[in-house]
């Protein structure tokens, strides 16, 4: 057994502090598997729990600079949300329990922002993680979102970092910032924006998928509506251009590092039928440089540095269709196809071209009043271009059941099988398989398989708000077996069952 408490106080009207000890989210649905095989960065993976989630739009920034699942296993925390006279101020801080032997982790996490007129507003925030005296991460930052002329919207962004390191004799500075003027209008609209971070910056509280770039995009969209009644209610061209250069070869007037050029249509039915489709045109030039470190065995059996040839990523182009159908009471649903050529990256460097095509596919059954369902389907398979070959692999399907007894009485449950294969990285001049070569010697590159198997439970019952009894039931496993969905030989990596019980006071 196990005890836990949340408390939530009216500081003033509309000043709210909630506190929670040792918070339990057994009840929160596990997170949809996504595909790994050829990522070049973290993935991301929304907010569910429900002290995380309740009042924190304060928090919501032009960059995530506060991604509070960046708190993975709270011992504690306190949140403080609402209204100081003209100022929207928020509050969040957590003691976040270290992993085996790892000391505790405090996060402070502190937002105000200011309404000026009827939509304009200023802001700033601040982060903190500090686990030593000498490991921390703190960030500091201003925003500010200019509505003019109801039409234009000016947002602007600049923050700095510092972080301290056990192993580093001097802590290290880093800075971010981002502009972004846009337009808003019922036929023509247009955005541009430029971010730029150098190598030091580090949002510990945050999410940002690559730092050390600076990123200028721009899109342009023209909507043509048709009459009353027509088949046809909108077609929408859009126009989108992005260019990445690393953060130095920026500042000196060197060529981006990647580009893409996209065009896109809508096109919206009557009965609520979009349809989306894409052609785009990618650019990639990664230096000599970036290579560094991966090597291939030449004819005679010696170790060489791998060079691609630069120009198998001058351009990669790549399409996509997208079905939306909300038309039916029943069944609603959206499917996405896309064929693109695409680099194999391994630690994120791209080291041979390929070719990628991918599905993802979504359907939500209402059949009956009480009863929903939702049934997903992502898949991706990756081919050498060389050869021919397939470098990965990845199915996944999900089911969703909930069933709603009544008002306070549901049962849900969740099924996914997740298989993502992929294999070693090769040079594609001679077939040979990758090493890298760093500080602790030389390693060849291997491919990697895994089969996993989720199966998810639950009853709630919730006569009021806060009052709540769960019991659930998890089980995660792995196929062994080479095939997919044979289930000859599924080995239990982790059980659970929970029961849980709620109850909320009011004074």
């Amino acid at each position: 057994g196990d005890f836990g408490l949340n408390a939530t106080y009216g500081l003033t009207s509309n000043l709210t502090l909630d506190a929670t000890y040792n918070p339990d989210f057994s009840q929160v649905e596990a997170d949809a598997g996504q595909i790994s095989v050829n990522e070049r960065f973290a993935l991301f993976f929304p907010e569910k729990r429900p002290f995380f989630l309740e009042g924190t739009e304060i928090f919501n920034l032009p960059k995530q600079l506060v991604y509070t699942r960046s708190i993975a296993n709270p011992v504690g925390g306190a949140k403080m949300t609402g209204k100081v006279g003209s100022w929207n101020v928020g509050y969040l801080g957590a003691v976040d329990r270290g992993f085996d032997d790892d000391p505790n982790t405090l996060a402070n996490i502190i937002r105000v922002r200011r309404d000026m007129g009827a939509s304009s507003t200023v802001g700033m925030v601040y982060t903190d993680r500090t686990r030593k005296a000498d490991d921390y991460n703190r960030v500091a930052g201003m925003d500010a979102r200019l509505v003019l002329a109801r039409r234009y919207t000016v947002t602007v962004l600049g923050s700095a970092s510092v972080t301290g390191d056990p192993d580093a004799t001097s802590r290290s500075v880093g800075s971010l910032w981002s502009a972004r003027v846009e337009r808003a209008g019922r036929a023509f609209s247009f955005s541009t924006e430029l971010e730029d971070s150098d190598n030091d910056f580090d949002a510990g509280s945050g999410f940002l998928r690559r730092t050390g770039v600076t990123d200028f995009q721009a899109n342009v969209r023209y909507n043509i509506y048709g009459g009353r009644g027509s088949l046809v209610e909108r077609i929408g061209p859009s126009l989108e251009f992005s260019s990445i250069w690393e953060h130095d070869d920026f500042w000196s007037g060197q060529a981006p590092q990647e580009g893409q050029f996209q065009f896109s249509t809508s096109v919206s039915l009557r009965g609520n039928v979009s349809i989306w489709g894409t052609v785009q045109r990618n650019f990639y030039d990664f230096s000599p440089d970036r290579y560094d470190g991966f090597v291939v065995e030449d004819g005679s059996g010696q170790l060489r540095p791998f060079r691609p040839d630069q120009g198998l990523f001058s351009a990669m182009d790549g399409m996509s269709l997208n079905l939306f159908v909300n038309t039916f009471e029943r069944v609603r649903g959206n499917a996405r196809v896309s064929v693109n050529e695409t680099p194999i990256f391994d630690r994120g460097i791209g080291v041979a071209p390929a070719r990628s095509v991918s599905t993802n596919v979504s359907l939500n059954l209402y059949p009956t009043r009480s009863l929903q369902g939702e049934v997903g389907l992502r898949q991706t398979r990756i081919t050498r271009d060389h050869d021919g070959a397939e470098h990965s692999t990845a199915l996944i399907p999900r089911l969703r059941a909930q069933y709603q007894f009544t008002r306070a009485l549901f049962v849900r449950g969740i099924f996914e099988y997740s298989s993502q294969e992929r294999s070693a990285p090769v040079d594609p001049a001679t077939g040979k398989t990758l090493s890298y070569c760093g500080g602790d010697g030389c390693s060849v590159r291997s491919g990697s398989q895994a089969r996993d198997f989720h199966l998810e439970g639950l009853v709630s019952y919730e006569p009021s708000p806060g009052t709540v009894f769960y019991v659930g039931y998890t089980r995660q496993m792995r196929d062994l077996d080479p095939q997919d969905f044979r289930f000859r030989d599924l080995r239990t990596t982790e059980d659970g069952l929970f029961v849980k019980l709620s109850y909320r006071f009011r004074f």
